[in-house]
């Protein structure tokens, strides 16, 4: 049988690095671009990706998964990780992974496997040069400078390939982001492309569509908001079980619930404890929550109670 790139890497053999950045190099950018927040991000989470996909070659089998799966695996994982750490920084209640239902999570596999000949026929058909610029900062993490070094051509023409070879990538591939956020911060996921399609999609009109142009529409759906306070603020409320202090702010798609708990009492000090009054809607502590696409936000109400000595 004949050796998988994977394990020719394992083997050390040099040339099985250029063939997994030929053959494999555009379904890694068509994921990074999917998942993350802007073009250098993408290029950051590819070298990334590469790192992981050279260091884990020796634990592929091929008898157990397809090449292109297990990388696939490879980079959504680390995308995952990436987009977790982003979402931490950004707001304290990110939208869960495993909120995909399993419906949604087999449809993303089956559009994946469709993004795989796409993104490996677009990365074919970039110029020699262009491929070998971007070939080099995806391997090897190469700074423009030190590709020019490397292969002894002018910063300024690298940097015309490096460019030129994304441009290409990009107006080859239709790429619809998984996630979007708009200026307020509100939180976008994609439903689909008006034409059906997944959300990557390689682009040939027709004799027709070169005359009259071509307009697909993506499709997104707005992620339910709520916002958590306290008044007091800064207090803490249970969500799903876990602790969080106020304000807390959860994006979670239409029909999710919640499960939120306002403790009866907390204590300020030996004399003087807050007793819990009622959410500004009238609930009771202990409440479900269900997002329908609107942004909320719900507060929770304490009264100062001072012991008498």
């Amino acid at each position: 049988m004949k050796p998988t790139i994977l394990s020719r890497i394992a083997a050390g053999d040099a040339d099985a690095v250029e063939d997994c950045l030929r053959k494999y190099g555009g379904l890694v950018w068509s994921l990074a671009r999917r998942f993350s927040a802007d073009h250098a991000d993408a290029e950051d989470a590819v070298q990334e990706i590469f790192v992981d996909i050279w260091r884990s070659a020796g634990r592929f089998d091929p008898e157990r998964s397809a090449e292109n799966t297990y990388i696939t695996m490879i980079a959504r994982r680390r995308l995952i990780d990436r987009r977790r750490r982003r979402d931490r920084r950004l707001q304290p209640g990110a939208l869960p992974d495993d909120s995909l239902t399993p419906a949604a999570a087999r449809s993303n596999h089956y559009e994946l496997v469709d993004e795989v000949q796409q993104a490996q026929d677009a990365m074919q058909r970039l110029r020699p040069e262009e491929r070998q610029v971007l070939d080099l900062a995806i391997n090897h993490g190469l700074t423009q400078t030190e590709i020019a070094a490397t292969i002894q051509m002018p910063l300024g023409t690298v940097k015309t390939h490096a460019r030129r070879g994304l441009a290409r990538l990009r107006e080859m591939l239709n790429v619809a982001p998984a996630e979007q956020t708009d200026a307020s911060g509100r939180r976008y996921v994609f439903r689909g492309w008006s034409n059906g399609g997944p959300a990557t999609q390689q682009i040939v009109p027709t004799d027709e569509q070169v005359e009259t142009g071509i307009k697909w529409t993506a499709n997104y759906e707005i992620l339910g908001r709520l916002t958590l306070e306290t008044s007091p603020s800064g207090l803490p409320v249970t969500v799903d079980g876990a602790e969080c202090r106020t304000p807390c702010v959860y994006d979670r798609a239409n029909g999710s619930q919640l499960r939120i708990a306002a403790p009866a009492s907390l204590p300020v000090n030996e004399g003087t404890r807050l007793d819990f009054a009622g959410w500004g809607d009238g609930a009771g502590a202990e409440r479900a929550w269900t997002f329908d696409g609107t942004a909320r936000t719900l507060t929770a109400r304490y009264e100062t109670r001072h012991r008498l000595i």
